[in-house]
């Protein structure tokens, strides 16, 4: 079996729709969210986790080692797998592993270099991110407790950006920014030149249905390229929103987040943005 790829990205950040993609060849396996806590028992280990040394990775090892051996299963981490008489288990059968993760931004740096494993990190325009996040409204994307639980994170990002996630008092769309951040910025800013090696950094408006540029990754992971690749890059994920442009051929990038948020929430957002230096982020009057 080849290396496994995991691919990391905030959720609706488009890791659905690139990691379904990798997955078509056959005898390729995709393992969806092993970190989603509400559904794979040993998900906490990793969900909103910070790994910053060796020590962190803790009790979280021998489940990631397991995963990535192609040994958890259940229907949630198999949802896209073909699972007749357990085939997509059958070692002699799999011969690329591809691992999703939406809550794993904060460990990202850690399994790239603990474990023999390639790295794609997906970032998508981080108003889109939030417009499809509010849209899908998935509750533990508002919810920062497990942040707050962690002394050294809230140390961290209260003495890099003044921001205290304990104390202060967010709305709902603060906190989708406020989440994004913590998951893109504060790691870009805290592990810097350790997002290279083997971590691919990738953005999501640049791939979608650019298939030159996807082919380009592939080749560059060392991953087949699907039959009818072309085809395959324009159709929407399997966790696509109904009402989403891509679905109803109203478009896939920014037009999307600027007719969905209001000037209101746009400024809410921003807001949190300034305070995590990301000024390019803030759009102008």
């Amino acid at each position: 079996m080849n290396k496994p790829i995991l691919v990391f990205g905030s959720a609706r950040s488009g890791t659905s729709w690139l990691s379904e993609l990798m997955a078509k060849p056959r005898g390729y396996r995709l393992l969806f969210e092993p970190e989603h806590e509400e559904h794979v028992p040993q998900g906490h280990l990793l969900a909103d986790v910070w790994m910053k040394q060796v020590e962190d990775i803790g009790q979280a090892r021998s489940f990631i080692k397991r995963f990535l051996a192609n040994r958890v299963d259940n229907d949630w981490i198999g949802q896209n797998s073909h699972r007749k008489f357990k085939m997509h288990l059958w070692p002699f059968l799999v011969r690329q592993i591809i691992v999703k993760f939406v809550r794993c931004n904060l460990s990202m740096v850690l399994m790239a270099e603990q474990f023999d494993v390639r790295v794609v990190y997906l970032r998508r325009h981080p108003y889109d991110t939030i417009f499809s996040q509010s849209r899908v409204h998935f509750p533990w994307l508002f919810d920062l407790k497990k942040f707050a639980a962690n002394d050294l994170l809230c140390e961290e990002i209260m003495l890099r950006y003044g921001v205290d996630i304990r104390n202060e008092s967010f709305t709902n769309w603060e906190r989708l920014a406020l989440r994004w951040s913590i998951e893109n910025i504060f790691i870009e800013d805290y592990f810097g030149g350790r997002l290279s090696g083997n971590i691919t950094y990738v953005q999501y408006e640049n791939l979608v249905e650019n298939a030159v540029a996807c082919a380009a990754l592939f080749r560059n992971l060392g991953l087949m390229i699907p039959d009818n690749f072309e085809r395959l890059i324009g159709r929407p994920s399997s966790k696509t929103h109904p009402k989403s442009a891509i679905r109803t051929n109203q478009g896939t990038t920014r037009v999307e987040a600027s007719g969905g948020l209001s000037r209101d929430v746009r400024r809410e957002i921003a807001g949190v943005f300034q305070r995590f230096g990301r000024h390019e982020f803030v759009e102008e009057e």
